[in-house]
């Protein structure tokens, strides 16, 4: 176990601020930086299945799907690994404004054995961050995603990543933050658990209104020392199928000491329904994993782009680490995917199960 280097010094200040409103005109110059490959994913495009509830843990209710609500949604093509079930939820058949000149900027860490390092990336100026995502380089699930942090006015990104078991390996964190003309209406909304010693948490965040849109996702473990590790951010949806809001999921891959309180933070980023057209969450299981690693994509539908981020690994929390959630697209490209990638820590007989989750807007 290590001390909690960097561990939320600012937290206090943070925290102090409004876990809702509407974001600010703050906008700081990219920082660019060349995309450091990742481990490589299983393909998996999407079908449509309207009224399909999404894929959700007993403990947790996810809003159904309307099995009348018609869509307006392109099918394509379906390209499956054995056992994957890929999913689509239902889309706005309005003809609405759509998102402009989106990208995804990119910034790596130093690469070296520190316990412990974090990296931020800012977007355009002009521009905000409407979805966070990131991904550790070599650290072979030795390393934890402690946070996905959208800051509070959405201009730029953290990434952090602690060490759970002692490597000597040279590891990097890497941020990327999908940024956009910012759409009316954005807004950065936060969900808390409760800090307490208990070994598995859960903090859901969601829009301020019915009349808005979830974009993107996040979250943060506070106080984890490395041996919390995030097993699942949840996209969720209303009866509609557009998304709404995100439950974040963390347990403790090593018992931390009795005495020591840990919390977890979740983030929904928000517009106004009427800046977005089809908003609309994908999922794409992989096959039952029992090979200590797995990854899966899925793709949004032909003439969308992907604004946000999921993933849930079913029957591995506290066994394994998420090392990737990949958004696809680059500093001049807009991404189309989500694709999370998983470790074992350090081994487990449990056969479990990863999906990915993208939430997808018309281009």
């Amino acid at each position: 176990m290590y001390p909690a280097v960097g561990e939320r010094e600012a937290l206090a200040s943070r925290r102090g601020k409004s876990s809702t409103g509407t974001v600010p005109d703050n906008n700081k110059e990219a920082t660019h930086g060349q995309r450091q490959a990742i481990p490589e994913m299983h393909s998996v495009t999407t079908r449509e299945h309207r009224g399909e509830a999404m894929n959700s843990r007993a403990r947790r209710t996810h809003k159904p799907l309307v099995a009348s609500f018609v869509a307006a949604v392109t099918v394509v093509s379906l390209t499956t690994l054995p056992g994957a079930t890929p999913r689509i939820g239902a889309a706005s058949a309005a003809t609405l404004p759509t998102l402009s000149t989106v990208s995804r900027q990119f910034q790596p860490s130093a690469s070296n054995s520190a316990t412990a390092k974090s990296v931020t990336v800012s977007c355009p100026s002009g521009q905000q961050v409407i979805g966070a995502s990131g991904f550790i380089g070599s650290g072979a699930g030795k390393v934890v995603i402690d946070e996905l942090y959208p800051n509070p006015s959405l201009d730029s990104v953290t990434v952090s990543g602690k060490e759970a078991d002692p490597t000597t390996a040279s590891w990097t964190v890497n941020a990327y933050a999908t940024c956009a003309d910012p759409p009316s209406g954005l807004e950065w909304n936060e969900g808390v658990s409760g800090s307490s010693a208990a070994n598995d948490k859960s903090a859901t965040a969601g829009c301020t209104s019915t009349t808005k849109v979830m974009l993107g996702t996040g979250m943060d473990i506070v106080g984890g020392q490395g041996e919390v590790s995030t097993y699942s951010i949840k996209p969720l949806v209303d009866g509609a199928g557009r998304p709404d809001s995100v439950t974040a999921s963390a347990a403790e891959n090593d018992p931390l000491p009795s005495t020591t309180n840990w919390e977890l933070h979740s983030f929904a980023i928000c517009a106004d329904e009427t800046a977005v057209d089809g908003a609309l969450v994908v999922t794409a299981d992989a096959t039952p994993s029992t090979l200590g690693t797995a990854g899966v994509t899925v793709h949004c539908p032909a003439g969308h782009i992907a604004t946000g981020t999921g993933f849930d690994i079913a029957n591995g929390a506290g066994e394994v680490n998420l090392s990737a959630l990949d958004p696809g697209g680059s500093t001049s490209s807009a991404p189309d995917r989500s694709s999370p990638y998983a470790y074992e820590e350090d081994g487990t007989a449990n056969v479990w199960t990863l999906s990915a989750d993208a939430i997808c807007v018309q281009s």
